[in-house]
């Protein structure tokens, strides 16, 4: 778990109230013949296969239709595979794979009738088994979610503490089709290799590869348009005609490098700010300061989780995969390109305004990991700064040492497209003198 992953994952047990569901569209469950690789995968911290043969009634019994709707089950030996919400928790048996979950609501419970589980707990549970689903904007109920319905703390015991069911590892096509998901519903499932493609669908939800959601029944997390993730586990929960994922501590979200280094890998020197932009002319400071990034490495580096601040107390990051090549200049920008005015250049990535800008009256800037600051340029005075001209590196001065030295900067003088403004932002700098 890297910098960035400690920085954005914030746990926070949601109350939320939608319990959610999930036959295919046929109100059919399909039946898990010929179906995902990797069942017995790795993104949980989970015990293995249970070869034991189970005595008495499972999960994959309720899931599949044997125990009907409206029966009363009893099942033993089942395991808590989440936190608790404020409506329930998900159980698993202990060989994992598909139907060996399912959701346990727990809405029922009177005031003062109060059952405190944890992850690992093991279980002798009752309940009614009930199929909840929800209308969408057409009055239609696309979906629901199988569930157990607790009538009473009493109906659930704490037998021991084991090990957790091993995730099922899948893929976002997988999940993508309702009737493969539907193999998975109340199932710790781990998707691999994914990139965050919409940072907010609103109600705390993201969503990563092939329109795969993340959801946070569990906890909010602040996901970076444009991150990677080497892997996202949780159980599969159904809402709303939609499978969703629900990460339950930071410990299911692993950011991954995408990159020979990440930023965390870095020591002092490797990356150096070559070029800054204090005072835009095009546009407002606000909206149009940039700085430039060399990687000094031999290898690309990843930037997401680079810490940004000024001569001030305040900081910030770089949120989303930003992966620059050996040798490599990367543009930084201010904002969130809404009010970008430079039409020759895309920025290689973003970074939040407000607390660290660039005074036109003097300052400097710094780059920094978790073991402290990386690189930071020499204190520009106000003399310095001319509006719409950057101040630029030398050439021969690339390292962060020969950047202390303000003999070592000069103004630019290179047109930035028709901008007005003047600089060579991800480009090689000219020799100052």
């Amino acid at each position: 778990m890297n910098m960035m992953a400690s920085l954005l994952a914030v746990l926070l047990v949601a109350c939320t109230g939608d319990d959610k569901g999930g036959e295919d569209d046929t109100g059919t469950v399909p039946d898990d013949t010929g179906i995902i690789s990797g069942d017995s995968g790795g993104g949980d911290s989970g015990g293995g296969d249970d070869t034991s043969e189970p005595t008495g009634p499972t999960i994959q019994d309720v899931q599949q239709g044997v125990i009907a709707e409206g029966d009363t089950v009893s099942l033993d030996g089942v395991i808590v595979t989440s936190p608790q919400s404020y409506y329930g928790f998900f159980i698993g048996e202990p060989g994992g794979g598909a139907h060996s979950g399912v959701w346990v609501y727990t809405g029922d419970l009177g005031k003062g009738d109060k059952l405190v589980v944890a992850m690992g707990d093991e279980l002798s549970i009752t309940g009614v088994v009930a199929e909840y689903g929800v209308e969408d904007e057409t009055g239609v109920v696309p979906g629901t979610l199988t569930q157990l319905i607790l009538a009473s703390a009493a109906d659930a015991s704490i037998t021991g503490s084991v090990a957790l069911p091993m995730s099922s590892i899948v893929t976002t096509s997988d999940l993508a089709d309702p009737k493969v998901a539907e193999l998975y519903e109340g199932v710790v499932v781990t998707i691999e290799g994914v990139t965050v493609t919409n940072a907010d669908l609103g109600f705390g939800e993201w969503q990563v590869d092939d329109g795969v959601i993340i959801d946070n029944v569990f906890m909010d997390v602040e996901a970076p348009l444009g991150g990677f993730y080497d892997a996202i586990s949780g159980p599969l929960y159904y809402s709303y005609g939609a499978f969703k994922i629900e990460p339950r501590s930071a410990a299911d979200l692993v950011w991954g490098c995408a990159a020979d280094a990440c930023v965390d890998d870095l020591s002092i020197g490797d990356l150096v700010i070559s070029e800054l932009m204090p005072n835009p002319d095009v546009c407002y400071d606000a909206d149009c300061e940039w700085f430039e990034i060399l990687n000094n490495t031999a290898g690309s580096v990843n930037l997401q989780g680079l810490g940004i601040g000024d001569l001030g107390t305040q900081t910030t990051a770089v949120v989303s995969t930003v992966v620059i090549p050996a040798g490599g200049h990367a543009v930084l920008a201010v904002g969130d390109g809404s009010s970008w005015g430079y039409s020759s250049v895309t920025p290689s990535g973003w970074y939040s305004g407000g607390a660290v800008s660039m005074t036109n009256t003097g300052d400097s800037l710094r780059i920094f990991n978790s073991s402290g600051d990386l690189d930071s340029t020499h204190t520009y005075l106000a003399d310095d700064v001319d509006a719409g001209v950057s101040i630029q590196l030398s050439s021969s001065a690339s390292d962060a040492t020969s950047n202390d030295d303000g003999a070592n900067w000069c103004q630019g003088t290179d047109p930035i497209g028709d901008s007005g403004d003047m600089g060579t932002p991800g480009s090689p700098n000219k020799e100052c003198g």
